[in-house]
């Protein structure tokens, strides 16, 4: 990117088009080397923790490339999110690279390849704008159905289709009620919450529409409320805040070692949720925040980390480097 020197930074990412695409917008007009890692396609949190984007990959893009003949140090930046999958001192030790951690969003990259950092960088966001594009992402593909519909009932396609677009935005807008209310109440909390946009939805509907007949409610009630229970099956799953309801280790807490932790702070630089404050040893001041990644299990350099399950089932650091989350949230081989 640009004209890189010597001493210019290496970063690399997966080789999702639009990470690369939004990577090489954010290092426009900076001097610096790009590498793009095989993560099978797929985005860097999703691929590290599903062992598509793996220190092996990492090390395979750093030896096929001639980067190291092409730079005078041997820093690797690496995605904040990659370190759910990505062990830095194995990439150390096998490579003979230093991983630095970037920082979360890739907007923030220039200003920390120009040595600014702060806490900020380090934590993920679900703000309006990605809550917008998370409900534009769900309300496209089902607006098929307000197609398929016309064939059959032409006159209802039109407001099949505002009913789709207009949950899909309510519920996304609505999202930092959910998430005070009923983040960790599961699927009921959330038919309750949102079962009244599809009620609103269709009583707007019959208004509108100058018809106030109960089977009309209903109708478009019902409708409603199976768009939303479309659109909120996996809410949690669906923002970067929480793991998949479906997953069960979203039931394990992080459970910390005291007389092993050396207060590195290797866990609060890869949490993306905030959850440790480091002093003479680390501490989870804000577990509730915690979204179970593992990222600071698996960088953690003495094993201080682990899973505890709510039976007393304890998920050690070396299962969780070695074995994978497949997309029902099991933990398979590498």
């Amino acid at each position: 990117m640009g004209s890189p020197g010597p001493s210019s930074s290496v970063v690399l990412t997966a080789n999702f088009a639009l990470t690369v695409q939004r990577v090489r917008r954010a290092l426009r007009g900076l001097d610096a080397w790009l590498l793009v890692a095989n993560s099978r396609g797929i985005n860097v949190w999703c691929a590290a923790a599903g062992g598509h984007l793996t220190t092996h990959d990492v090390i395979s893009s750093l030896k096929t490339t001639t980067v190291a003949d092409s730079v005078s140090h041997r820093r690797l930046v690496l995605p904040q999110l990659a370190a759910a999958g990505v062990e830095a001192d194995e990439v150390r030790r096998r490579a003979g690279w230093e991983v630095v951690w970037g920082p979360v969003d890739v907007r923030d990259l220039p200003s920390f390849l120009q040595g600014e950092e702060s806490p900020q960088m380090r934590q993920v966001e679900f703000g309006l704008l990605q809550r917008v594009e998370m409900a534009v992402m769900w309300a496209a593909p089902l607006s098929l159905l307000a197609l398929a519909a016309a064939l059959v009932w032409p006159e209802g396609a039109l407001p099949l289709l505002g009913t789709i677009w207009g949950l899909a935005l309510a519920v996304y807008l609505a999202f930092p009620l959910y998430e005070r209310l009923v983040a960790r109440t599961g699927l009921a909390g959330f038919l309750t919450l949102f079962g009244v946009f599809a009620v609103a939805g269709a009583a707007m509907v019959d208004i509108l529409g100058g018809n106030l007949a109960w089977p009309f409610l209903l109708r478009w009630g019902g409708i409603g409320l199976a768009t939303v229970f479309m659109l909120g099956i996996d809410l949690a799953g669906s923002t970067p805040l929480y793991k998949s309801w479906v997953q069960p280790e979203r039931r394990c807490t992080v459970a910390l070692a005291v007389e092993r932790c050396t207060a590195c702070g290797r866990c609060a630089e890869v949490c993306p949720r905030g959850v440790f404050v480091v002093e003479r040893v680390a501490a989870l001041r804000q577990a509730d925040r915690c979204e179970q990644c593992g990222a600071c299990i698996v960088q953690c350099p003495e094993d201080a980390l682990s899973f505890a399950g709510p039976g007393g089932e304890s998920v050690g650091a070396d299962i969780i480097r070695r074995h994978k989350l497949n997309l029902l949230g099991r933990r398979g081989h590498d």
